[in-house]
């Protein structure tokens, strides 16, 4: 491989030994950035920057990958650019028995919609915006595969080679989902309102997700949370316990795009336990086996 040097005054190049290791001598005092290059790699890094004293010495290292990459461009509904969109590649199958389904690389597309994901690591890939995580603000938009479907069974894979390389995969996604303001109330099974309960929202497709504390119950039992209106959800409603056995929960309600979102959703506590506590790691064995999301 080749090692550039510039600095105050110098440029130089020499090919590193059979080691990787690398030398300057007879330098100059100043600071000096470090570039390495091979065919077929790539830096995970920038340049290193290194400063030489006077009568001293100074140790850089860069690191280098196979340039293994995934590029491509990514519309809207309307048919421009989409900017500003996060890409990310999912393991098809995963290797270790306890990884999860999360991005292994991800990047925001630029304003003109290309993206590029690099310093990938040979395998097979789901590709596709916002594959592991429900609608949010920042991100308005479902779980959406390559070439253009919220069906990972009807999901193109993305495949990357052991040498390096640039595969190409663009696609268009739908528009961005609208949030919408869910109002409810929580009652015991005698008719009193429930104050204080933890409300939860999950999305159908992470169950193991459903962890997060929306909102609590005022005096009279009422809520207000948000909700994206194409998105499938089932609303919890859990008592506060110092354990899940001691809870009490209402039956989970569904919520989704057929649902009025104007009119306010009812709970009433008359299970047992804590019903989004069970659902922490379903969904993950059909994944595991390969079966998709």
């Amino acid at each position: 491989m080749v090692v550039s040097l510039s600095g105050p005054g110098k440029t130089a190049r020499l090919a590193t030994g059979e080691d990787g290791a690398f030398r300057f001598d007879r330098l100059p005092p100043g600071k000096y950035q470090i570039a390495v290059a091979k065919d077929g790699y790539s830096s995970t890094g920038g340049p290193a920057s290194v400063d030489v004293h006077a009568g001293g010495c100074a140790y850089a290292s860069e690191g280098l990958a196979v340039d293994r990459k995934i590029a491509g461009k990514v519309t809207g509904a309307d048919g421009w650019p989409a900017g500003n969109i996060q890409v990310e590649i999912v393991p098809f199958r995963p290797t270790p028995s306890n990884q999860l389904p999360f991005p292994v690389a991800e990047t925001l597309t630029a304003a003109d919609g290309t993206y590029e994901l690099r310093h990938l690591l040979r395998g097979e890939y789901y590709l596709g915006i916002h594959l592991a995580h429900t609608p949010s603000k920042e991100m308005p938009y479902a779980r959406y595969f390559y070439p253009g479907t919220e069906d990972p069974s009807a999901a193109a894979i993305a495949i990357v080679e052991q040498g390096p390389g640039t595969k190409t995969y663009s696609f268009s996604i739908p528009a961005p989902q609208k949030e919408r303001r869910v109002e409810g109330f929580v009652y015991w099974p005698d008719g009193r309102p429930a104050e204080n309960i933890e409300i939860e929202l999950e999305d159908l497709r992470w169950p193991w997700q459903t962890s997060t504390i929306l909102a609590s119950t005022d005096a009279k039992g009422h809520f207000e949370i948000s909700a994206f209106d194409r998105t499938a959800y089932r609303v919890h409603a859990i008592t506060m316990a110092r354990t899940a056995s001691e809870a009490f929960s209402a039956e989970p309600l569904p919520l989704g795009p057929a649902s009025d979102f104007d009119k306010p959703v009812r709970l009433v506590l008359t299970c047992r336990g804590h019903s989004a506590a069970e659902l922490s790691g379903k969904g993950l064995e059909r994944w595991r086996a390969g079966l998709g999301f």
